[in-house]
């Protein structure tokens, strides 16, 4: 306890269609409103919590952003009817009130102790004495802020009177007012008992009620005795009083124990203390304080001011802010609602800057004018609140585009308040739409659909065709499209393309611009690009071109049937080319002769080996597709296995390997390649394990290297080079 006479006492919306997007419904709008708005302004309102020095309230552009998850909280349950407080009955209205909305214990204390006290110096250094015995000292210290107390600044002048006791002079003054109004409202007598004390008188309070001595303090032998003392008393240096800004009252001749059960009580603490709070003071020990020190004291009150004490000025919420609906080039709507908390009843004017804040060099504001639109969740929530007090309308000259902040302004009687400044996509102008589908359309050709709006142009947009960066094709946007002009009522549904152009066989990109109308705001906005692959009639499969370097030699072992292609029709030029596959083309190059049983040499696939082990592989059944194209080059010494008695058919070939594969079917089949020297390629030197069967096809004109000079032994065989390989095969032994 901080008076030295007490006696105990009581203990804050979008939809995509067809890739644009559009505001929510009117329901969804309105759903969210519901749940958000009153959450929203009460956390604006929240700024009475900033940390800040405390000083005459005067008018002011307040655009602080308020933490204010918590009150927000408190206020749902205050407009709920749920405002009470322990000795305190009957004096809630039901619903908040936009100036005061409601707060809890810990945060009436955080107020008081976030501010910069004017006229006090910051407790700095060691702590005061207490007892003169350092170990006592600092045992009742730890015991005090176990309890919530902390140290507090020390005020240094001037003073003021409350009823004749020195208190900081702003706060006295504030203190006889709210004397004055208690008289005249209620009929009864507030008296200041006890304001600013100094560190000396602290410490005699504390003593004086210490009952024991500091040699058991400091052993630890009287912990309760002196944690009851701190239950009512502050050390010194911990006070409130010391600041000058706290103030013990009682009614009358009364006592401060008696002070919550008087006529003066219930009125400054009714309605989360709201009579307290319109002269700038709060409860300086509140019932749900918590951890706070003492025990709660009725009678303590700390002086804050009214801009810490209440809201001033405008307060309100920014519910949206989007482009239209409509064809509103460079426009915003925004909605919301706004308060003048210093006269709930008056109309709060809008101001919308689109573009910037406030300031910003080239931005002009809009002015919407008061905020008198239908907003009955507001009303319902504030009991000091009428239903009339939001804003919905178009904001914005028209001229910017693309992405801009637009900073939406309330402006109150004693304040300007900043409801938000959210970025916001504006149309800017330029024509939209979507590219659906480009699909190949018959022979030699490509088709592109899809639809384009210009949102401030007459009549339907031009698109062009690009095909491979050149202009192929322009055409208007006129097709119906019933789904377009269900998404934008406002465009007609005349707004769809279909439109084909000529294009050469193979990969061809195509995109679609949509065209600025001329004279317009905007430019050609490019609706969307893509990649096809146009069929060449006269090629053998469908992703070839005849005009490609091994076309003819894959048109000649498909013809012969040595080589095939895929069930769609393609031929997969590039894809390598596994072992079975291998072998089966050599096979068929040979006629596809009988198979006969093998005794397999085993080998590790690239390496040639010379011991056997019986015939057949362990992974080649007698019903596996390739058994007899596998089991004729086994037979014949073409191909060999793995140390491990496998095959493994799927396993790709390598250049290398099919070297290797070439030279032992040229053996077999028809005649013995002549040896060559190896060294025509740089990474196949006289030591490789496989120089000369590179050598040797190489030498025959069966195999190539690349341009820069290597073979790539390691590299995959694709089914591109194994058809010319094949090919230069079947022209030299036919």
């Amino acid at each position: 306890m901080d008076n030295v006479a007490a006696t105990p006492g009581r203990g804050a919306p979008f939809a995509t269609v067809a890739g644009v997007q559009r505001p929510r419904t009117p329901a969804a709008l309105a759903a969210a409103r519901s749940a958000t708005a009153c959450a929203v302004a009460i956390a604006l309102m929240a700024g009475i919590l900033v940390s800040a020095p405390l000083a005459a309230a005067t008018p002011a552009t307040d655009t602080t952003s308020a933490p204010g998850a918590d009150i927000a909280t408190s206020a749902a349950g205050a407009a709920a009817g749920a405002v009470d407080h322990a000795g305190v009955s009957g004096r809630t209205t039901g619903r908040a009130s936009i100036a005061y909305p409601h707060l809890s214990g810990p945060q009436f204390l955080a107020i008081f102790d976030q501010l910069a006290l004017p006229d006090t110096t910051p407790p700095t250094g060691p702590p005061p004495p207490i007892t003169g015995n350092a170990a006592a000292d600092d045992r009742i210290r730890l015991l005090a802020e176990r309890r919530g107390y902390s140290r507090r600044p020390q005020a240094t002048g001037p003073f003021g009177s409350a009823d004749g006791l020195p208190m900081h002079p702003r706060a006295a003054g504030a203190y006889h007012e709210m004397k004055a109004a208690l008289a005249a409202e209620v009929g009864v007598q507030l008296r200041a008992v006890s304001a600013y004390r100094s560190v000396d008188d602290q410490r005699r309070s504390f003593l004086s009620r210490l009952s024991v001595s500091p040699s058991q303090i400091a052993a630890g032998q009287a912990d309760g005795a002196v944690d009851s003392l701190l239950a009512w008393v502050a050390p010194p240096g911990y006070s409130k009083h010391q600041t000058g800004y706290a103030v013990d009252v009682v009614q009358g001749n009364g006592t401060v124990g008696g002070f919550e059960f008087t006529a003066a009580f219930r009125w400054l603490a009714a309605d989360n203390y709201r009579n307290a709070r319109r002269f700038g003071f709060l409860p300086s020990y509140p019932p749900d304080g918590g951890q706070q020190g003492p025990n709660p004291e009725p009678w303590e009150y700390v002086f804050v001011g009214t801009e810490r004490s209440r809201v001033r000025g405008a307060v309100g919420s920014l519910d949206a802010a989007h482009a239209p609906a409509l064809p509103a080039v460079g426009r915003v709507r925004v909605r919301g609602w706004a308060v003048d908390a210093d006269s709930p009843g008056r109309s709060v004017g809008i101001h919308v800057y689109v573009g910037g804040p406030v300031g910003t060099p080239g931005v002009v504001g809009t002015n919407l004018g008061p905020a008198t639109a239908h907003r009955p969740d507001v009303g319902a929530a504030y009991s000091d609140v009428g239903d009339h007090h939001g804003f919905d309308a178009l904001a914005g000259s028209g001229m910017l585009q693309g992405r801009v902040p637009v900073c939406v302004y309330a402006l109150g009687s004693q304040s300007t308040r900043l409801l938000g400044c959210p970025q916001v996509d504006l149309l800017d102008g330029s024509p939209f739409g979507s590219l659906d589908a480009v699909e190949p359309h018959g022979e030699r050709a490509l088709r592109a659909a899809g639809w384009a709006i210009d949102p401030d142009g007459d009549g339907p947009v031009t698109v062009r065709l690009e095909l491979d960066g050149v202009v192929a094709a322009e055409g208007p946007a006129d097709r119906s499209r019933p789904d377009v002009g269900a998404a934008f009522p406002w465009a007609g549904s005349a707004r769809g393309f279909v439109t084909t152009v000529d294009a050469a066989p193979g990969n061809r990109r195509l995109c679609v611009v949509a065209r600025n109308h001329p004279g317009s705001v905007g430019v050609d906005r490019t609706l969307g690009c893509a990649v096809r692959w146009v069929v060449d009639p006269d090629a053998a499969f469908r992703d070839l071109l005849s005009t490609a370097p091994f076309h003819d030699a894959i048109a000649a072992m498909a013809d012969a049937g040595v080589i095939g292609g895929f069930d769609d029709g393609t031929f997969r030029p590039t894809t390598a080319v596994s072992r079975q596959a291998a072998v089966a083309f050599l096979w068929r190059l040979a006629g596809s002769p009988a198979p006969e049983h093998a005794e397999q040499p085993l080998d590790t696939g690239d390496h040639p080996g010379s011991a056997t082990r019986g015939h057949g592989f362990s992974d080649v059944g007698p019903d596996h597709p390739f058994a007899d194209p596998i089991t004729w080059a086994a037979a014949v010494g073409i191909i060999s296995g793995y140390d491990d008695g496998t095959f493994r058919p799927t396993v790709a070939v390598t250049r290398q390997a099919l070297a290797a594969l070439v030279t032992r079917w040229t053996a077999a089949v028809a005649e013995p390649l002549p040896d060559e020297p190896p060294g025509q390629f740089t990474d196949v030197d006289e030591a490789h394990p496989f120089a000369a069967e590179i050598a040797a096809v190489a030498g025959a004109g069966l195999a190539t290297g690349y341009d820069d000079g290597t073979f790539r032994p390691t590299a995959p065989l694709s089914r591109q080079a194994a058809a010319a390989v094949l090919w230069r095969l079947s022209q030299r032994f036919d």
